[in-house]
């Protein structure tokens, strides 16, 4: 299987972004299930760098 690679990042408000890259056999279904306590992690962990590897 290829390597997919999954950014996430927290925005405010509950919100969750994902920034999908590489192929998914069906983008539209695509879909991320958070818990309230992963939610509570990332409300309180400092913000990650993700520089992007060219």
């Amino acid at each position: 299987m290829k390597e997919q690679i999954i950014n996430i990042r927290y925005i405010d408000k509950g919100k969750l972004v994902a920034i999908l890259r590489g192929r998914f056999p069906a983008p539209n279904e695509f879909q991320i299930s958070v818990s309230p306590e992963s939610l509570a992690q990332l409300r309180t962990s400092p913000p990650v760098s993700t520089a992007s590897e060219a």
